[in-house]
């Protein structure tokens, strides 16, 4: 998943497993963003639906890939990192992608990474 889609896949690998999951760009939670965007408003009154990635990776123990840009200037690095750091599972890689911003186009190291990904999902089976 990337981006508000990384914090929907994170919820139903959370929820049902996942043979792998990849995370690309994504946040913490709704409310972090919220904050983020409009510091000066109770956002916790308002949202319903929290996509709460930080607490559901709590819970997801299957190999993980995730990268964020660290000049992203839509979703802060620092929360993307955030996520996987609360993944408690032992197969998981984290892939800072230097000078890159939200939209980006991906470098290859990502896909270097990604290869790796799939071929390590293979041998593990």
């Amino acid at each position: 998943g990337r981006s508000l889609g990384g914090a929907v896949a994170v919820d139903l690998a959370a929820e049902t497993g996942a043979k792998g999951l990849i995370v690309e760009s994504s946040f913490a939670s709704i409310p972090a963003m919220a904050k983020k965007m409009v510091p000066f408003m109770p956002h916790d009154r308002f949202i319903e639906n929290k996509l709460d990635s930080l607490s559901r990776m709590k819970t997801y123990h299957d190999p993980l890939l995730m990268c964020h840009g660290d000049i992203d200037t839509v979703i802060p690095f620092e929360q993307g990192k955030a996520v996987f750091d609360a993944c408690p599972g032992h197969h998981k890689t984290f892939l800072r992608l230097c000078g890159h911003n939200h939209n980006d186009p991906l470098p290859d190291d990502y896909f270097t990474a990604l290869d790796n990904f799939y071929r390590n999902l293979k041998t593990q089976k």
